[in-house]
Order: structure tokens, then C-alpha cells, then sequence
């Protein structure tokens, strides 16, 4: 493994990252947890993802304040990212029973996470993109971008837990900073969605596929 000064990359590992960090996130996820394209036997696509997720969408926030404000159009599937129904949809779609939690604040919400990790069949959170520091964005944009993590594993001795965060390889974050970005997420603060195996045969005729 090489370490810097914002995480740790393993070199061996479940596959992450993706042609987009959100649907490869979801993709794999849904990989994770058994789902099937029926229509080739194989894990669903990020383009499979992308349909029945709800497609893509944009909102506007403010970055800054005062004379720094400027605003910002954040493109992203179904519109806000911290909005969980693409998640259900695609649950949904390919029959993958999901749980969303939400909880009350930052620390049970890192508790929710951890115990989910180890027994779950795949993890999503939801993170505020600018608190997360390997995403090297500019100050100012704290508390604007929601962004769509997979989540891979908790090593507790370590305290840190291996994400499914854009890149080809899993990204080993300490858990005291994933609980502050975590708890700023707009629109999805303290949430993680819990995936299980699949409850039946996916039935993607309800998309036109």
C-alpha cells in the first residue's frame, strides 16, 4: 500500500471506481449485492445504472458568501446527489432488497456504518465532496457537492474505512474525517443505504429494456 497525506490506496481489491464515480459506485454496489442484467446474465452496467436510476439532472447551489458568492450547477444523476430514490430505483429494478438509514447525528451514524460494512452485502454513503481532501477542491465549496460512495469494508483496529470513492482502487480513509464529511452532505447528512442479495428475478421490462 502507498500512503500520503489524505489516505491510504490498497493495490489488491474488489472492483471500484468507474466511467463516473456516482454510477460506478452504484454499479458496483449493485455487483456486490448480486444483481443481474438479465438480458446478459452479467453485473448491471453504469449505463443500465444511469437508466433506471432516473437518468441525469442538474440543480444550482451557492458556493461562498458575500462578495465570494458564485453560484454552481452540479449535473448529476437524478438530479441532487444526496437524494436516495435513484438508489431505491435501482434497487428496485433488479430486485436488490434496500435500507436506507438515517441517522440522528455524526457518531451514530459512523456506528450505523461500521456495523452495515461488516454484515451488509454492499454500503453506500453519502459525502460532502469538499471535505473528503484527496478531492483537492477549493475552499468554499464546503457544504455543496454531494457525492455517492461506496463503502468497502471498516478496519477497526485501524479506524478507517475502504472506499469505493472514483478511483480504480479502493481509498482508506480514517473514520473521524468520513464522519465529518458524512455529517455535512447536503441533502443526505448521517445517511447510508444498506443492499442485500437479491429477493427475486430483476424485471427491467417496467424501463423499456
Amino acid at each position: 500500500a502507498e500512503r500520503d497525506s489524505f489516505a491510504v490506496v490498497l493495490t489488491t481489491s474488489p472492483k471500484t471506481g468507474g466511467q463516473g464515480a456516482e454510477t460506478g459506485a452504484l454499479a458496483n454496489a449493485l455487483a456486490r449485492a448480486g444483481a443481474v442484467d438479465v438480458r446478459s446474465e452479467l453485473a448491471p452496467s453504469e449505463a443500465l445504472v444511469l437508466a433506471i436510476g432516473g437518468g441525469i439532472g442538474f440543480h444550482f447551489a451557492t458556493v461562498g458568501r458575500g462578495k465570494e458568492a458564485r453560484p454552481l450547477l452540479d449535473g448529476s444523476t437524478h438530479g441532487l446527489s444526496g437524494r436516495s430514490v435513484r438508489v431505491e430505483n435501482a434497487c428496485a429494478a433488479l430486485a436488490i432488497p434496500v435500507r436506507v438509514l438515517d441517522a440522528p447525528n455524526d457518531l451514530a451514524a459512523e456506528n450505523v456504518l461500521a456495523e452495515e460494512a461488516s454484515r451488509a452485502a454492499a454500503v453506500l454513503t453519502w459525502i460532502d465532496l469538499a471535505s473528503l481532501p484527496h478531492h483537492r477542491l477549493p475552499r468554499g465549496y464546503e457544504g455543496a457537492i454531494p457525492r455517492l460512495i461506496g463503502v468497502l469494508s471498516f478496519d477497526e483496529a485501524g479506524e478507517e474505512f475502504a472506499l469505493d470513492d472514483g478511483a480504480t482502487v479502493p481509498v482508506m480513509v480514517d473514520a473521524l474525517r468520513l464522519r465529518s464529511a458524512r455529517a455535512q452532505a447536503p441533502g443526505a447528512p448521517n445517511r447510508c443505504a444498506a443492499l442485500s442479495a437479491p429477493s427475486g428475478r430483476a424485471d427491467l421490462g417496467s424501463h423499456g429494456l
